[in-house]
């Protein structure tokens, strides 16, 4: 519902003047972007959401639909400037805990898992047509 409503004001600011997220907002945003976007273009169904495994709480669990049923365990990175702009998205430490984490559900599911980073960007505060890249949690964004 959350996510309906940011996007209905969004929308809304379109005749009333630029709108601006919370942070919290723009990051339900981007992980709703990125669920919409797996669906439509990886044929992959959400499993999880923002779920705690093994102490570690991860944004989006993925299973593809068709017979390979590849699993993608994506972590959400939120930009309001250019992409490239900033340091690593993910630190040493963070990148630990989600290999730690994609560990155990490899078990779990008998599965082979993809982790991987989406960096979703709204620069020009394009917050209902953003730009998402997506990266291997091991690559470097530079």
């Amino acid at each position: 519902d959350l996510v309906f409503s940011i996007e209905a004001r969004l929308r809304a600011s379109a005749n009333t003047g630029p709108s601006s997220l919370t942070k919290k907002e723009l990051s339900i945003l981007s992980e709703w972007q990125v669920v919409c976007h797996r669906s439509r273009h990886f044929n992959e169904e959400l499993i999880a959401h923002q779920e705690r495994i093994g102490g570690v709480e991860i944004d989006l669990l993925f299973r593809g639909r068709n017979a390979s049923a590849h699993w993608s365990l994506i972590e959400v990175k939120s930009r309001s400037d250019d992409l490239w702009d900033y340091g690593p998205a993910v630190s040493n430490r963070q990148k630990q805990r989600y290999l730690r984490v994609l560990s155990l559900l490899k078990e779990r599911f008998k599965a082979q898992i993809d982790a991987q980073i989406a960096v979703v960007c709204h620069n020009e505060r394009r917050y209902l047509d953003p730009e998402i890249r997506y990266f291997e949690l091991g690559e470097s964004l530079y």
